[in-house]
């Protein structure tokens, strides 16, 4: 393993972590404690300037081929990134590697030339009929420890649904087999619109044109149910003579059922396996 020079503090440290939550100044890190980012872009910068010495000539060299401009670099650019438990499971390090890491710098002031390893997450989702259900049942199957994000990614909400059928029954059945799983408090369908049925008769010289207009002749939300042929088309003789056929279209519209219900909280987990 090879390392690099990072300059220790005479006493405790404190979080240097420009994104994490504990603020400015930061959390403050007992002597030989907390946890260590190394980023790629510090392994990058700092594998030919191992020494403090080597990465302020270095800087000094940057800031010269930028015509005397200073460089300023938020944290963890030249330097690994010293932080409190808070700023490093937000950044889902290998807590243990970063505290290792940590130590081994208190001691002798060397860090590994290598990037923190990141942890890949997993996610669950958990619900509940309120935000403290569903952030309770992801606590009861989730070590606290392994957590790394919890959000709530859905509140309690109201909803209602419908659903379509030649009879009342059909769409009540229809709207129910719509209300999704882990809904609750579900209410009473409710007939909303009731379905009619009519029959017209249509003059046409065939099946195809009678099915084309039968729909301008009942309610835009129409289905037909069935085409009668009353009296069939006569081609009369060579085309004299042509006469329509006649035709029953038998239709009907649907009724309509609505169904109230609630969808439950739902929070999103991400955790270390």
């Amino acid at each position: 393993m090879e390392y690099f020079e990072v300059p220790r503090p005479d006493g405790d440290g404190y979080c240097s972590d420009d994104n994490c939550p504990c603020g400015f100044p930061g959390e403050l890190i007992p002597r030989g404690t907390g946890y260590i980012y190394i980023s790629p872009e510090v392994v990058d910068f700092r594998c030919d300037a191992r020494t403090v010495r080597e990465a302020a000539q270095k800087i000094a060299r940057m800031e010269q081929q930028l015509g005397g401009v200073r460089i300023f670099a938020g944290s963890g650019v030249f330097a690994p990134i010293l932080m409190c438990e808070q700023g490093a499971r937000r950044r889902r390090l290998d807590m243990e590697v970063a505290a290792a890491d940590a130590k081994y710098w208190w001691e002798t002031g060397l860090v590994p030339l290598r990037p923190t390893p990141i942890l890949a997450l997993k996610s669950q989702q958990f619900e509940g009929r309120t935000v403290e259900e569903a952030k309770a049942a992801a606590a009861n199957a989730i070590p606290a420890e392994k957590v790394r994000e919890m959000e709530v990614t859905r509140h309690p909400q109201k909803k209602t649904i419908d659903g379509e059928g030649k009879d009342a029954e059909a769409a009540i059945q229809a709207a129910k087999a719509k209300v999704p799983a882990g809904a609750f408090d579900i209410g009473p369908a409710q007939i909303t619109r009731e379905g009619q049925r009519g029959t017209v008769e249509i003059q046409a010289y065939s099946e195809v044109e009678a099915r084309r207009a039968w729909k301008s002749r009942v309610p835009a939300e129409a289905s037909l149910e069935k085409m009668e042929c009353l009296l069939a088309p006569s081609s009369g003789f060579l085309g004299l003579g042509k006469k329509p056929g006649s035709w029953r279209a038998h239709w009907y519209t649907p009724f309509r059922a609505q169904i109230s219900f609630q969808l439950p909280a739902v929070v999103t987990v991400r955790f270390q396996e």
